[in-house]
């Protein structure tokens, strides 16, 4: 499909919230949902170009092995907006709060709100892998279980005018496995367990 938009709709005790897989066309869209208490992502995208996700409220996720936001392949994303009335909120992710995994093209995380994901090694706040020029900017991650924001094998990521406070298992802001070119500016990071950054 292409130029698909799902919006305003309220997801409880399901498995995924609300997916979204091979969508092709210039706007696709996911927004303005209210998902609860679900057993595997709360929003999972697969293979979508050009893809805004925001201003959706995101619970409870009951799998340790289940994110907030998962999104993977693709090509140009948003995730959150050019403002806080764009935000994203997800409380209580099994996994990360926000995952984007080898996403091409441009790349904005921005202005979204997490509290609290789950607390085993390598579940964070933010994670973003396999993307070039990714900008992670004036979000706002709370009580993540390892990294408040994490950056795997990415080149030229921004990470910028976070804050993130009670990381509970390692850094503030973390870089792992081939970064190249990361540019970490303007952050506040309080309370992390192991390092700020």
């Amino acid at each position: 499909g292409s130029n698909i938009s799902i919006t305003g709709n309220k997801v409880t005790n399901s498995g995924h919230g609300v997916m979204m897989y091979l969508a092709g066309g210039t706007a696709n869209v996911i927004s303005d949902n209210d998902i609860d208490f679900v057993t595997h992502d709360g929003i999972n995208a697969n293979s979508v170009n050009n893809l805004t996700i925001s201003k959706n409220d995101i619970g409870l996720i009951n799998n340790a092995n289940r994110d907030g936001i998962y999104v993977t392949g693709g090509s140009n994303l948003t995730i959150g907006g050019i403002d806080t009335t764009f935000a994203n909120t997800v409380n209580g992710s099994g996994d990360d709060g926000i995952d984007v995994e080898n996403v091409g093209g441009t790349v904005k995380i921005a202005y979204n709100k997490i509290d609290g994901t789950g607390l085993a090694s390598d579940q964070n706040g933010i994670e973003v892998s396999g993307t070039t020029g990714a900008v992670i900017d004036h979000n706002n991650v709370k009580n993540a279980g390892w990294d408040g924001i994490n950056v795997q094998n990415s080149t030229g990521a921004q990470v910028t005018w976070n804050i993130v406070d009670g990381t509970k298992g390692a850094s503030g802001i973390g870089a792992v496995n081939g970064v190249n070119g990361l540019f970490v500016d303007n952050n506040t990071v309080t309370n992390s367990k192991q390092y700020g950054m």
